[in-house]
């Protein structure tokens, strides 16, 4: 087996290798990317896509690194994250992978001169947490994953009857392109307390916000407080834009929640899920930031009512009060965690040791 680099001349079989795995958990999913490499594109131009290919030629197994200057406890450098591993359920292409992948990161972080990439695993994913996070043989040569923060993919189905409505003191509504300037330099501020940010100036937010295909300032939903200050953004996105969700199975909680929301939906309290094999739509909550819980709470509601999705979903970082999905509403959650991939030879970074009410880091849920 050999590993290369791959280009543009390779979107269509990485998109037929990418739709051919399955990602298994309460609900067995199956994605198609149209462009494979549009998420890597959105975040920056420096990114690498690494293909292990078999005596024929065929894919056996795939990453993406993607590299972005941005800063890391005070310190400004380039930041690594390593997504959309999938490995062919083979032994042999798995044993290969492992062995090929090291030399690779230590390579492209050297090319740099980055010294930290993240990664996000999500629990369910049984094979790859037991590989890598719990390997039973640490004296092989594999990567170190390290736990930087625990997190859940949080997704709301449905509203209870007796949900409070948002505070009336604050008002709601979408953007215009007149707030543009003020959306960048809200979520600069916000951002900057992070450990883990990117775009701490609203130069920079602005930058970012002009590589989104499909976002305007029109798709934010703002929060102002008496005073006309505003207080709180999100912005929902679909997730079709980027790439299509298929529901191949649903497996125990999966299943209770799919059937309960089919009932729920009779009474106009929530929306159903798909039936198996059917697509997911559903929305991101892109650049979502509240000042309080209250304000939270009703960029949350607005954004489930506005939307015509299926349901929204967003990261709730664990120690992050502000964030707690209401007990109000109808939601399901995803436990998943943000690792730092190192060598073997290294210590474990300093900036790893956080406190539970620290800032979550800078990270959009289409990216994972």
């Amino acid at each position: 087996m050999r590993i290369v680099r791959a280009s543009e001349a390779d979107n269509d079989r990485c998109s037929d290798f990418f739709s051919s795995a399955m990602l298994p958990g309460d609900v067995d999913l199956r994605l198609e990317r149209e462009d494979f490499f549009r998420p890597y594109k959105i975040q920056g131009d420096d990114y690498s896509t690494y293909l292990l290919l078999n005596d024929q030629d065929e894919i056996e197994a795939m990453a993406t690194l993607v590299f972005r200057r941005g800063w890391l406890g005070g310190e400004h450098q380039t930041i690594g994250y390593a997504t959309d591993l999938r490995v062919s359920p083979s032994r042999r292409a798995i044993l290969n992978w492992a062995q090929h992948f090291l030399p690779i990161l230590e390579s492209e972080k050297n090319k740099r001169d980055c010294r930290y990439v993240f990664t996000v695993v999500a629990q369910l994913q049984r094979q790859a947490y037991n590989a890598f996070i719990r390997p039973r043989l640490t004296r092989r040569s594999l990567p170190r994953y390290h736990l930087f923060r625990k997190f859940h993919m949080v997704s709301v189905h449905g509203v209870l009857p007796w949900a409070p409505r948002p505070l009336k003191s604050i008002l709601f509504r979408h953007g215009t392109a007149s707030d543009l300037e003020i959306i960048c330099q809200y979520l600069a501020k916000r951002r900057a307390r992070a450990v883990l940010h990117y775009t701490p100036s609203s130069e920079l937010v602005f930058q970012q916000l002009m590589r989104w295909p499909d976002l305007n300032a029109s798709d934010f939903i703002l929060a102002f407080d008496f005073h006309r200050n505003l207080v709180g953004c999100v912005a929902p996105w679909d997730s079709d834009r980027l790439q299509k969700t298929f529901a191949v199975s649903y497996h125990r909680r999966a299943k209770v929640l799919h059937d309960s929301l089919k009932a729920a939906a009779l009474l106009g309290l929530a929306k159903r899920l798909p039936k198996t094999g059917r697509a997911l739509h559903f929305s991101y909550l892109t650049h979502f930031e509240a000042d309080n819980p209250d304000i939270f709470y009703g960029l949350l509601h607005s954004a489930y009512r506005t939307t015509h999705s299926q349901f929204v979903m967003y990261p709730h970082f664990e120690g992050d009060l502000a964030f707690t999905p209401p007990r109000s509403m109808i939601t399901a959650s995803i436990k998943a965690g943000l690792y730092c991939i190192q060598e073997p030879s290294q210590l474990p970074p300093e900036f790893l040791t956080w406190s539970r009410r620290a800032t979550p880091p800078e990270i959009e849920l289409p990216f994972l």
